[in-house]
């Protein structure tokens, strides 16, 4: 139902039911019931209600009666105080508790324009609550595309920053042999190749490797100029663990390593089951890697780069 802002002398017809019995509720007067209304973000309003000289008598904030208890049974008339429908809200809710019936309550939505009244009969406060009503519309549309600028900014960042992430695995300082950055290559799966290259010497990754259905898990740490960065910790922590055949079972100790000359550091992980990585503090912070070690892992298995913010 649609009610213009600011009108006055507004009169509703509300059906009460027995609470017991769901049939038509007959005999109710005002001392039977509690009114109330309540406006858009706004508190619950009492109505101080009282009693019509009949269903056809002047409106009278407040005032209620039955309308015909033989004929129209259980059709009450309540009339609604002015101040309901002031401007300054969206939507008013009327209410009406009364003994032995259940509650009713009405969503009334308070518009801009009089449905009531002939487009060509319409005043201009009528136009202008038209033109109103279309440019509060289009600040919410320019407000929503801005969230959507928003999102997709955000959208872009997370984007940039596997960029940057592929970047820094792809780019191993030049400062190392070319025999290391095949090997680093190869190690992180950078190569597209099963193929190891021929006699990598030295291998500045050592790596324990694991047994049975453990692997042995490593990342390579880098400092914020993209080079290897010793002596970091690095956590971890078990989400969930696949228990099918594996033998081991869920386990919420957080684990640490530190980093070795190479950047490099080792955790032992069950095959199949997820975990939580992050550097720096005991505290997971940010950036926190998500991994799922696959049931299918060799003895080792190399995870994303942990880079310095």
């Amino acid at each position: 139902m649609d009610i213009l802002k600011g009108s006055t002398d507004q009169t509703l017809f509300i059906e009460l039911v027995d609470s017991s019995t769901g049939l038509a509720k007959t005999g109710i007067i005002f001392t039977d019931v509690t009114g109330s209304y309540a406006r858009t973000r706004s508190a619950r309003v009492a109505i101080t209600m009282a009693t019509l000289a009949s269903a056809s008598a002047a409106h009278s904030d407040g005032g209620f009666i039955l309308v015909d208890d033989t004929n129209q049974p259980g059709v009450y008339r309540i009339d609604v105080p002015d101040a309901a429908f002031a401007t300054g809200a969206r939507e008013v809710i009327i209410t009406l508790k009364a003994t032995g019936c259940k509650t009713v309550s009405r969503s009334i939505s308070l518009v801009n324009i009089d449905n009531q009244v002939a487009p060509n009969n319409l005043s201009t406060t009528d136009v202008n609550g038209v033109l109103e009503a279309y440019r509060s519309y289009g600040v919410a549309a320019y407000e929503d595309t801005e969230i959507i600028k928003a999102d997709t900014t955000q959208i872009n960042a997370v984007v940039d920053e596997i960029l940057l992430d592929t970047q820094e695995i792809a780019n191993i300082p030049s400062g190392w042999t070319d025999e290391e950055r095949e090997q680093i290559r190869y190690r992180l799966g950078l190569n597209g190749t099963a193929t190891a290259p021929t006699d990598p010497t030295p291998d500045p990754i050592v790596v324990t490797p694991g047994t049975g259905n453990s692997t042995t898990g490593y990342y390579t740490v880098l400092d914020s100029n993209l080079d290897p960065e010793p002596g970091v910790t690095v956590y971890a922590k078990m989400l969930d663990a696949y228990d099918t055949d594996t033998g081991f079972i869920y386990s919420g100790d957080v684990m640490s390593s530190v980093s070795d000359a190479y950047g490099v550091c080792e955790f032992t992980m069950i095959k199949g089951a997820s975990y939580r990585c992050w550097r720096t503090s005991p505290t997971p912070t940010a950036p926190i890697s998500l991994i799922v070690v696959p049931l299918d892992a060799e003895t080792t298995t190399p995870l994303k780069s942990m880079v310095r913010i």
